[in-house]
């Protein structure tokens, strides 16, 4: 492959929440070693410390305020990354659009500067069942730029199966990783359930929270740990206090890595019940330390989780398929096996080592 610059477009991150953070860290690290150069472009940018290589070009944005002057300040910001596209960028570069379904005009700029501009795809916003207009404007957005993108990319082949024909055109693979894949001995855990996640009505936290209080009257010894922000967080306090469930269910808000393995060491099982995804960095992330999922079979999930074998899959996201959900994985007839094979499919397939080899097979003949 000839080497040649990366440039990575991506939404404006929010200063208090580092999952964009995160993300963006991870697919860094398993794309750069394809490019002499990866060049970040969006708003509030940040990445981790060891990235110290990686050229940011970042704005400020203010996501704060009305909607109107969101949107003023969105247009701007999307105006100067055009520009820098448009005085940066050469033919033979590469740009990736990653979590960038708000960039309209930078993709016209990347799209009038080279022809290889790829999008990737992730959970089908059009699956939510509680769809807003800002979902659904986000849904066009990401159809218009997938199908006039030269490439397409998913983190998985069910991630792409999730859009049907909304999407013109097939999609090729990149993933991220688990950062530290190492089992986490089931005689360390507790009798608890964890939420790792958004708490966003998509999430179905209010159902979780329903569905485990009706479910602790049969096991009082069991406890429910939410981590995470968003906006139904406050939400989530008033029904835990409504329920008077504060004695076992606690939400911990927005946790730092460090904090998230100290706390999770002790759950038995995760749950995440979503209307769509990609491929979660939780799900990964808590199989990688052999914790089995309780989870709907939506997007990337599905090559992922087997029920039974290495989790436990929802019929749906209502508190009694919830409910259904928790008392078959009390229940289950091997959790150790189950445990294993969590652990397994992670070390496998979801290294570092193994999501760059993916990378580097998926780029090296990108000309």
């Amino acid at each position: 492959m000839t080497k040649r610059n990366a440039y990575i477009i991506t939404n404006a991150m929010t200063p208090l929440n580092k999952s964009g953070e995160v993300t963006l860290s991870k697919f860094v690290r398993v794309i750069k070693d394809n490019y002499e150069k990866v060049i970040i472009v969006g708003g509030n940018v940040s990445i981790e410390k060891d990235l110290a290589d990686i050229t940011i070009e970042t704005y400020g944005f203010n996501k704060a305020g009305n909607k109107l002057s969101k949107i003023k300040d969105m247009f701007s910001l999307q105006r100067k990354m055009s520009s820098y596209i448009k005085n940066n960028v050469e033919e033979k570069d590469h740009v990736f659009f990653w979590l960038g379904d708000k960039m309209l005009m930078p993709f016209f700029a990347s799209k009038k500067k080279t022809k290889h501009v790829a999008y990737f795809v992730y959970g089908n916003p059009a699956l939510d069942n509680n769809q807003s207009l800002f979902s659904r404007v986000s849904t066009r957005l990401i159809e218009y730029m997938a199908n006039h993108s030269n490439r397409l990319f998913v983190e998985t082949k069910s991630v792409r199966e999730s859009w049907g024909k909304q999407l013109k055109k097939d999609a090729d693979i990149i993933h991220l990783y688990v950062d530290n894949i190492s089992f986490n001995s089931t005689k360390n855990r507790e009798n608890r359930i964890g939420m790792l996640s958004r708490l966003a009505s998509s999430k179905h936290v209010l159902e979780i929270i329903e569905a485990f209080h009706e479910i602790h009257k049969t096991y009082p010894d069991y406890k429910l740990d939410l981590i995470g922000s968003g906006v139904r967080e406050e939400e989530c306090k008033q029904l835990i206090k409504k329920l008077n469930a504060q004695d076992y269910i606690t939400v911990y808000g927005w946790q730092d890595a460090n904090n998230i393995n100290n706390i999770s060491n002790k759950w038995k099982w995760n749950i995440l019940v979503t209307d769509y995804e990609g491929l979660p960095n939780s799900l990964i992330e808590m199989m990688g330390k052999g914790i089995p999922t309780i989870a709907t079979m939506v997007g990337g999930i599905k090559d992922i989780l087997k029920d039974t074998e290495n989790g436990i899959a929802l019929k749906g996201t209502g508190i009694k398929d919830i409910m259904e959900g928790i008392e078959r994985a009390f229940n289950i007839n091997d959790y150790e096996e189950c445990c294993e094979n969590a652990y397994k499919i992670i070390n496998d397939e979801y290294s570092l080592e193994a999501a760059k080899q993916r990378a580097f097979n998926e780029l090296s003949d990108w000309d």
